[in-house]
């Protein structure tokens, strides 16, 4: 349960952190996760930049921008501009 604390403790000093952990929580009691068993763990934070849809920061280019997108198998390939 620690690791579980210092998530929370590290989500909380967000914007609007505490009401996202609360729900978060629950999402994971209601689904029957046991949170002393199981724990959390929180990978790097990452910074989203919403206007070009990519992510910023130490994280962003080798691993967390190349998950945005993958190679759609045909015919469920997605034009690059729609």
């Amino acid at each position: 349960m620690e690791h579980f604390e210092r998530a929370r403790e590290e989500i909380a000093a967000l914007p609007g952190g505490e009401d996202v952990f609360r729900r978060f929580e629950e999402h994971l009691r209601a689904n029957g996760v046991d949170l002393e068993k199981s724990g959390v763990v929180l990978g790097p934070m990452l910074e989203f930049d919403g206007a070009v849809e990519w992510f910023r920061g130490a994280w962003a280019g080798r691993r967390a921008n190349p998950l945005l997108h993958r190679r759609d198998r045909p015919p469920f390939v997605i034009p690059e501009r729609v």
